[in-house]
Parts: structure tokens; C-alpha cells; sequence
């Protein structure tokens, strides 16, 4: 979520569960409330980076970051 904590400089206890939202609507509001933490993915420091990314690619960034 844009709106949600860095996910690099996130501590996020584990175990966790990983919620993902559509690439259109993301996240339901209720869903969304139930959640304990909320976290983005950023992009480059440069500003130069893509504004979002399909779920596909965010799943794959989010394991990496939790791995």
C-alpha cells in the first residue's frame, strides 16, 4: 500500500501472514483494518523509479525482503 511503512525498514514479528490486494482495487478498507501491520514497497531514492507494481512483482519483492 502507498500508504503503508518501508518494507526495508520494517520489523514485522514473524510468524506473519501476507496479505496481497487485486492490482486494480488493492486492498478491501475491511481487510485492510484487520491487518496489525501495513507496508510499500519503495522505489528507487532517485524519484526515477515506477510509481507501482503488479502484485505478482510486489509478492516477489515482499518474500525476498521477509526471506
Amino acid at each position: 500500500d502507498m500508504t503503508g511503512d518501508d518494507v526495508s525498514t520494517s520489523d514485522i514479528p514473524r510468524p506473519m501472514a501476507l496479505v496481497l490486494g487485486s492490482e486494480s482495487e488493492g486492498l478491501h478498507r475491511l481487510v485492510r483494518d484487520r491487518c496489525d501491520y501495513v507496508v510499500r514497497v519503495s522505489g528507487r531514492s532517485d524519484g526515477k523509479g515506477v510509481e507501482s507494481l503488479n502484485v505478482g512483482v510486489a509478492c516477489g519483492v515482499l518474500l525476498h525482503e521477509f526471506s
